[in-house]
């Protein structure tokens, strides 16, 4: 049964890490007003202890966060490890329960606006990962049907995807990383384009100065993360995880 523990303890290794890069990945739907508190900016610029008491009020990751927390046992949802899990990629993902997380999310997200969530079941294996809610649980999975670009759109910004740094300018980088296609009966990774994303605020780093060459993780039009080989790798394979179950159920298999 999902719990409602408190990611706010900081007499735990890393606490104020976990807070920080909960905070640079969630930053990019809360300035588009889609979740969490409407003063996120200044909780980010301020004390880590009051932005872990708000942090579940971003309700979607929260589930996943606590779901992660909850298989580790020894864990708090802001942990940095489980933090990273979610957003990134990590093994830990491996030690979640399948039914477990089936069950949390069926009971968190209930009503038809829950994509292909009442198709998906424990055997599918889902991963406790930002992707696996995007394409599975947002409603506009069901909708490229209908108005593929606008759908399409959504979910490629929405999703956590990898990118290579081309150039820096000032407080933009441009990256290169694949776009999202559809081609009918299934969604996956298409050719590369260069696009562009910020990586600070003024006053405010989301990352240290992302260097030409370097892999980056994209949350809409922000940086969040610098990617070394391995977390580049935890994150296609998380998301390649995910267009598997996905595409399963968008061609009735």
């Amino acid at each position: 049964m999902l719990t409602t523990r408190s990611g706010d303890d900081p007499d735990r290794p890393g606490f104020a890490d976990g807070v920080r890069d909960f905070a640079r990945y969630a930053f990019a739907p809360n300035e588009l007003g889609y979740c969490g508190p409407d003063d996120f900016v200044e909780l980010m610029a301020g004390d880590p202890h009051r932005l872990a008491e708000r942090a579940h009020e971003f309700e979607g990751a929260w589930t996943y966060l606590v779901t992660l927390a909850d298989a580790l046992d020894d864990r708090v949802p802001l942990d940095p490890e489980v933090v990273h899990a979610y957003w990134v990629g990590s093994d830990l993902l491996g030690q979640v329960d399948s039914r477990v997380l089936i069950g949390n999310l069926r009971r968190r997200f209930r009503g038809p606006a829950t994509g292909l969530l009442p198709a998906i079941t424990a055997d599918d294996d889902p991963p406790a990962h930002h992707n696996f809610h995007v394409l599975a649980v947002y409603p506009w999975i069901t909708m490229l049907g209908v108005d593929t670009r606008t759908p399409l759109s959504i979910l490629q910004s929405c999703c956590i995807r990898p990118g290579r740094v081309e150039r820096v300018a000032g407080d933009v980088v441009d990256v290169s990383c694949r776009e999202m296609s559809f081609d009918g009966t299934g969604i996956g990774w298409g050719d590369a384009a260069t696009v562009s994303a910020r990586w600070r605020l003024p006053g405010l780093e989301m990352v240290s100065k992302p260097v030409v060459g370097e892999h980056v993780s994209l949350h809409w039009d922000w940086v969040c993360g610098i990617l070394g080989s391995s977390d580049l790798a935890q994150l296609e394979a998380a998301t390649q995880r995910v267009l598997d179950i996905v595409n399963a159920r968008l061609s009735g298999a």
